[in-house]
């Protein structure tokens, strides 16, 4: 049997992973979704746990492609089979495919500090996160036309230099001193 090209889709949302499975012309041939929790530490700070990112990415990622077929062996009149479950034709459920092409998207304004050696250097903090309002203040009291050609003002949970990445400037400097890779939640 030819196993037909598809691509894998994964949106790593604010408590979700979905993954999605099409076939080239756009047909559905699985779903996957696993949950992780918001971590709200303090009163306005939104963080959360990319060890739960990546579990939850692993579980919907799998529940897309669906299981693997069982491999059946000896004589076919009286199959054995090893691999995992027996799988006949199913209708509805996940269609085997070769993944040949990758989508992922994800949350746009976070912050994810990373160091050259150990990886994550604290929490990253998302989008819903509130600390860095003061910063927030800081940038509304520039000048207007400074302002108008900055563009887009920010808000507290933005990454940019005027929110959350300011933040971890001023407040918590020794991670600031590391001079950490700045990365946002989305690949």
């Amino acid at each position: 049997m030819d196993t037909p090209p598809a691509v894998l889709g994964i949106d790593l949302g604010t408590s979700q992973v979905k993954a999605l499975l099409c076939a080239r012309d756009g047909t559905v041939l699985g779903r996957g979704a696993a949950g992780y929790q918001v971590q709200l530490p303090r009163s306005g700070w939104a963080e959360a746990d990319p060890e739960q990112w990546w579990r939850a990415v692993r579980t919907a990622v799998r529940e897309a492609l669906g299981p693997a077929p069982a491999e059946v062996t000896g004589d076919p009149a009286r199959a054995e089979v090893t691999g995992g479950p027996a799988r006949a034709e199913v209708t509805g459920g996940p269609a085997r495919a070769e993944v040949t092409g990758l989508a992922a998207v994800g949350q746009m304004h976070g912050l994810i500090l990373l160091s050259e050696r150990s990886g994550v250097l604290r929490p990253p903090i998302i989008w819903l996160d509130r600390r860095a309002d003061a910063e927030v203040a800081d940038y509304q009291r520039l000048p207007a036309d400074l302002r108008a050609r900055l563009g887009n003002a920010p808000s507290a949970g933005m990454a940019g230099p005027h929110s959350a990445l300011r933040w971890i400037r001023s407040s918590a400097r020794p991670l600031w001193l590391r001079r950490p890779c700045v990365r946002c939640p989305m690949p």
